[in-house]
């Protein structure tokens, strides 16, 4: 017997506005998850710098797309924890996985991020603004982005340049590591109190100041930014995700976005 396909409903995503470090949040407990047909994450430095220039300026970065999971066997973004496998509300991202991956790796986690190997550069990077630089109105945010090569451990690897792994030598030269903008409190602390030395206190009020300013202007809004996101209103089976997957993937790689 032939059964009839429903009409397929009108409804079918809502647009909701959360916060990225909500998103984020999620992505680490586990709550958001891919499925096992997505490709491997892999962006430039180039790329990241963008990324993270946009969420600094709170301009868009794009739509992702999540879905209600039907299962629990879907693997975690990368560079997040295992996932637990009686987590629930879990959620699967149809589109949009490089520029989550690239926010959660450079802004949240505090390992390395394996970038897309160049010939200047290694496999793993660490994110830094300049601080003085970013909060100025003389250049745009993106000229205060860089990063310096590591290793899959995060220890530095020398050549040109300082060590930025060090904190003493971040609080000494005005520079803050992206991946501390969701903690800025704990990092504020440890600042505060390499300034709070004898020998420091002459140049104490303009470091301070300093971070006020980075504070104020990049640090709150990261921390405010929200993004539109996509999400199913019911489950959707795999082949079904797959096909739209598809279908996503294959217009954008038309049309020369990233997703």
């Amino acid at each position: 017997m032939v059964t009839t396909r429903q009409a397929a409903r009108g409804d079918s995503f809502d647009i909701h506005r959360p916060r990225l470090k909500a998103i984020l949040d999620d992505i680490h407990d586990g709550l958001i998850r891919l499925p096992h047909f997505h490709r491997d994450w892999l962006w430039s430095s180039d790329d990241i710098r963008d990324l993270l220039e946009s969420i600094a300026d709170g301009h868009p970065i794009g739509v992702p797309i999540l879905v209600d999971a039907l299962s629990t066997e879907h693997r975690a973004i990368s560079g997040a924890p295992a996932p637990d496998s009686k987590s629930s509300s879990l959620r699967l991202v149809l589109d949009g996985q490089q520029r989550l991956t690239a926010a959660y790796q450079a802004c949240y986690m505090s390992a390395p991020v394996r970038i897309q190997p160049t010939k200047k550069r290694g496999d793993y990077c660490l994110y830094f603004f300049a601080m003085e630089q970013a909060v100025s109105t003389a250049s745009r945010a993106n000229n205060a982005i860089f990063s310096i090569r590591v290793g899959s451990d995060g220890r530095w690897l020398g050549g040109a340049g300082h060590n930025y792994t060090d904190p003493r030598i971040q609080y000494e030269h005005g520079i803050f590591p992206a991946n501390q903008l969701f903690k800025f409190d704990s990092y504020e602390t440890a600042y505060t109190n390499f300034w709070d030395v004898r020998s420091r206190r002459l140049d104490r009020p303009a470091a301070m100041r300093r971070l006020r300013d980075f504070r104020s202007v990049v640090v709150s809004a990261v921390e405010l930014y929200s993004l539109p996101v996509q999400i199913g209103n019911r489950p959707v089976q795999v082949d079904a995700m797959y096909r739209m997957y598809e279908r996503l993937n294959g217009v954008m790689g038309e049309a020369g976005h990233r997703t």
